[in-house]
Formats: structure tokens, C-alpha cells, sequence
């Protein structure tokens, strides 16, 4: 387990993975996507516990590979490093989605 993941320690001891992107879209739509479970698991993953309340602790976790449990921070930050640009990529695409659903587009 990686330090920042023991009990105890505070967010500040974390690793940082840093995209910074604009999206053209209307912001409750795009917050609409950030804070519902069933679309962030079209962009994402499925999260599991997951409810929009300040405090709730809720888990991601995909299909484990060899010695990763699916959930565990070291392996899950390397290979995600590179991977959030395409996250972003896909989280603009459900979000043009749901804009041109409710005819926001």
C-alpha cells in the first residue's frame, strides 16, 4: 500500500496527477457528470458507494490484473498518469451526449 493511502495520512501527502482542460459546455451540465454515479461511470468507472454528499467515502475499482487488487493507488496512479487525458477525452464526450439530450447543444 502506498503511504498516502495508510489511515492517518492527509490529503497533502498525496500524489498529484495534473490535466488542465476547458470544455465548451454548459457547467451544470458538465457538473452533472462530475457528481452522478451513472454517468461517471460512462467516463470513468462505475463507483461503488457513491452518493454527492460532503463525506461520503465510495470506491473505484476496475478488473484486478495479476498482483493489483483493482483498487490499491501505486499501480492504479503509474497506469493512470497517461491515462487521464483520455478520461477527459471521454468526460467531454458524455457530456456533449447529455448537452445534446436535453438539447443544450
Amino acid at each position: 500500500m502506498n503511504q498516502a493511502m495508510k489511515p492517518g495520512r492527509h490529503v497533502s501527502d498525496t500524489q498529484a496527477i495534473v490535466v488542465d482542460e476547458v470544455f465548451p459546455h454548459a457547467h451544470d451540465i458538465i457538473w452533472k457528470a462530475l457528481t452522478s454515479g451513472e454517468l461517471i461511470g460512462r467516463w470513468l468507472m462505475a463507483p461503488d458507494g457513491f452518493v454527492p454528499v460532503t463525506g461520503n467515502r465510495f470506491t473505484f475499482q476496475t478488473k484486478p490484473a495479476g498482483k493489483w487488487d483493482g483498487t490499491r493507488n501505486d499501480i492504479a496512479y503509474r497506469n493512470m498518469s497517461e491515462g487521464w487525458k483520455k478520461v477527459v477525452e471521454r468526460l467531454d464526450t458524455v457530456v456533449a451526449e447529455e448537452a445534446t439530450s436535453q438539447g443544450l447543444d
